[in-house]
């Protein structure tokens, strides 16, 4: 079953995982920034992993994929900071925080 499109420019997604490929791509084209495109050119190019090859006597062999675990984080912290992980860690941080306050707000008491 494959991902359903949706389009980034008209809404925000709710996980890294929505960061499909095609959804990337059709982001990046419709900002219609060559600046951005390029990010995105090199982003893509610098990230590409071997991968073996999952057919019979191919198994052996290597072939090209990408690495999308780091351009999905890279995207997100660019494009979308909510989803980002690094985002989230300094979210989980301030809550973290705040429960040491509400902690020391009864010793002050």
């Amino acid at each position: 079953m494959s991902k359903k499109a949706i389009d980034l420019t008209e809404t925000n997604p709710t996980s890294k995982t929505q960061l499909t490929k095609e959804n990337m791509y059709n982001f990046i084209k419709q900002r219609n920034n060559k600046e951005d495109a390029q990010w995105f050119v090199d982003l893509m190019r610098e990230h590409k992993k071997d991968v073996p090859l999952n057919s019979g006597k191919a198994k052996s062999e290597k072939g090209k994929s990408y690495d999308f675990a780091y351009i999905r984080e890279e995207f997100a912290k660019k494009f979308f900071k909510e989803i980002s992980d690094e985002y989230k860690k300094a979210q989980k941080k301030i809550f973290d925080d705040e429960l040491t306050e509400l902690l020391n707000s009864f010793d002050a008491a």
